[in-house]
């Protein structure tokens, strides 16, 4: 169980608790967890969400986690580094061919199963999603508090190299299901609104390595990441990511990472 002590500020003279709470990013369902759990408290007593507050005095929240319905299978064989971790969060830095999350195909291999090795008990809960070709730093919540308030406060920025300068820094096109697939996407009429910004970071004539910002319809970059994102606007841009998996050859380590990872 993680505890938190708060001393409320004077902004918040004469306001009830869970306006505080909503600030600090306790989102709706996690002030009503707090309230089915007991787990707020002024000065040793018990707290209403709706009682009101005084500038200096000190709450307590006590965060329970629920009992997950499932877990993943834990792995202590499997090794990432970590590079940053306190109560809350814990910052990986995921290796390339490494999925996220289990699948069928890939049921005790993931970053999931090595969270649940280190940490037992805990849900796992990526702020971040990378791709299993992916490399980079995902970052992962121990709690619901967390959980709350990293959600869509991150950016991703990618590197990657192309077959030659890819001409401007902006491609805005709408990307929908490729007929007759459900999983190959492409610039279509009518498709998700998704913007992609890039700048070319050097190159020798013939490749150009660059950074990439996205900007999607959903919270995240989609379904597939940067990585594909190039890869289904590659007409668009007139260059193709080298190795690009679309085109049916192999990424290597390198190809494709999220800023931050040498």
């Amino acid at each position: 169980m993680r505890e938190m002590t708060l001393t409320v500020p004077d902004s918040f003279e004469g306001a009830q608790a869970q306006d505080l709470l909503k600030t600090l990013g306790f989102s709706r369902r996690a002030v009503i967890k707090l309230k089915q759990s007991g787990g707020l408290a002024r000065n040793g007593a018990p707290l209403r969400a709706v009682d009101i507050i005084h500038a200096g005095e000190r709450l307590t929240v006590r965060l329970s986690e629920e009992e997950p319905s499932e877990l993943p299978q834990p792995n202590p064989e499997l090794h990432v580094p970590i590079v940053y971790q306190d109560e809350d969060v814990v910052v990986f830095n995921k290796p390339p061919y490494m999925p996220v999350h289990p699948s069928i195909r890939h049921y005790s291999d993931t970053l999931a199963n090595l969270f649940a090795a280190l940490f037992p008990g805990l849900p796992f809960r990526p702020i971040n999603r990378l791709d299993r070709n992916t490399s980079g730093l995902c970052v992962c919540a121990k709690n619901r508090f967390a959980a709350c308030s990293l959600s869509e406060s991150l950016e991703k920025v990618y590197f990657a190299v192309t077959d030659g300068t890819p001409p401007g820094d902006t491609i805005a096109q709408p990307i929908g299901r490729e007929d007759g697939s459900i999983i190959k996407r492409c610039v279509m009429p009518g498709g998700s609104p998704a913007v992609t910004h890039f700048s070319a970071v050097g190159g020798n004539g013939r490749s150009a390595a660059g950074d990439s910002r996205n900007r999607a319809h959903s919270p995240d970059t989609g379904t597939h990441g940067v990585p594909w994102l190039f890869a289904v606007r590659r007409r668009a841009l007139r260059r193709r990511l080298l190795r690009d998996p679309a085109a049916g050859a192999p990424l290597r380590r390198g190809d494709i990472h999220p800023a931050g990872e040498p």
